[in-house]
């Protein structure tokens, strides 16, 4: 079985889905992280996911090629569906128009929001979305997302189906598993989505000392430990499993073909892919090609919700003003220059430059950064720089300026 969610909005639409998959006939369930089967493929105007019986899957790149249009693709997908017995259902992505349609129960319908596959995980998923903390038991679970050009409402929408649909996947549930595969369209580009999935057992801050660097231990696999990192393009994507040290590369062009496998570290996987296909995963571990910071912000972020669970709210300040402060003293000014910086402000930042460049893998935590140094402040009760981190926090939720500083001119005042 499998789960592939798809939703349509106003400047952005998506796919997600699993990578589990049973042998035809005979439901034996083959390992989704192994051998990962792709149930998104992109060819020429559109992206198509499927769920149910593969013996009727048919060639989609050849049907698309030899279709007129998009119309009559969508009416010969119809008749493989209807000879299939309902068997085999379809999610659509038409990228010009951004559309999202559905073929199942015998008809084709355009919708804004569907699934096709378990109708158990998608009742699952629904309930991993309504929930503030993670459900996967026994374990600290981080998700880190490069998010669309779209608004911030979008964003954060696209953001928490990501979340929660890898949540159902690490439940332990044996109709769907594996990794989570996004597709989106935005407003500027068809790209494989880009995230960080991490499980560990729950932290505990005194395995950390305060004001030293210090890398989190994620274990081995054998404790339970997983971390997905998973990366792509228009015409490609790939994952990389840490505690496996497996690499997994995709062609987005075809179903059901197994990946190519690198065994092999994840700086080693990381630079394969860059060079070979233009994908760019996060580094998670080892030294970053550039802008290494002195912790990485993944680390301090754990660090201070573990420190702000424990009640400890000036230490989870501390711990999360420092982060902020290193993502932005590894950012540079329009001529590559780094950044003269008086205060670990965002706002000072912006007002003082015209343009800021921040790495590409250090954006998402920044934003998560200040919104949690604002938050942690308000619950403490802290009246010495709320004001400033308001200021931050304001710039980065509504992206009046600076969401998108790595890349474009920040608009005037």
């Amino acid at each position: 079985m499998t789960l592939v969610v798809g939703r349509k909005l106003k400047g952005l639409t998506y796919l997600i889905a699993d990578t589990a998959s049973s042998v035809t006939m005979t439901s034996e369930k083959i390992s989704p992280i192994a051998n990962p089967i792709c149930k998104i493929v992109v060819h020429k105007d559109v992206a198509v996911a499927y769920a149910g019986n593969t013996y009727f899957l048919p060639d989609i790149v050849r049907m698309r090629d030899e279709a007129g249009d998009f119309d009559a693709f969508c009416s010969e997908l119809v008749k493989v569906h209807r000879r299939s017995d309902f068997h085999i259902d379809f999610l659509l992505l038409s990228i010009p128009s951004r559309s999202l349609s559905r073929i199942s129960s015998g008809r084709l319908e355009s919708l804004e929001a569907s699934h096709i596959g378990s109708r158990d995980a998608f009742e699952n998923f629904q309930k991993e979305r309504s929930v503030v903390e993670p459900s996967v038991p026994n374990s600290t679970f981080m998700n880190m997302i490069y998010l669309p050009e779209c608004s911030v409402d979008e964003r954060n929408l696209y953001a928490a189906d990501l979340n929660a649909f890898n949540r159902v996947l690490q439940n332990g549930r044996e109709d769907v598993g594996g990794f989570a595969v996004p597709f989106f369209v935005d407003a500027e580009k068809h790209i494989f989505g880009i995230y960080v999935a991490s499980y560990r057992r729950p932290i505990d801050a005194r395995e950390f000392p305060m004001n030293s660097p210090q890398t989190i231990d994620w274990e081995g696999a054998e404790e339970g430990a997983f971390t997905v990192n998973f990366s792509g393009c228009g015409e490609a994507f790939a994952c990389h499993v840490r505690q496996a040290n497996l690499g997994l590369e995709f062609s987005g062009s075809e179903f059901g073909i197994e990946p190519r496998r690198y065994h092999e570290s994840e700086g080693e996987f990381a630079k394969r892919m860059d060079d070979g296909r233009g994908i760019k995963l996060i580094r998670t571990t080892g030294q970053a090609p550039r802008n290494q910071l002195r912790k990485h912000p993944l680390n301090s972020i754990i660090i201070a919700l573990t420190l702000r669970r424990e009640g400890r709210l000036e230490d989870a300040i501390a711990e999360i003003s420092a982060c902020i402060e290193g993502i932005l003293a590894s950012c540079t000014d329009s001529e590559g220059r780094k950044l003269e910086l008086s205060s670990p402000s965002v706002a000072a930042v912006f007002a003082k430059y015209a343009e800021v460049k921040i790495p590409i893998e250090y954006v998402g935590y920044l934003m998560q950064s200040v919104r949690l140094r604002y938050e942690f402040m308000v619950a403490a009760g802290t009246k010495a720089g709320l004001e400033q981190a308001l200021s931050d926090h304001n710039i980065m939720r509504t992206g009046e300026r600076g969401m998108a500083t790595w890349s474009k001119q920040p608009p005037e005042k």
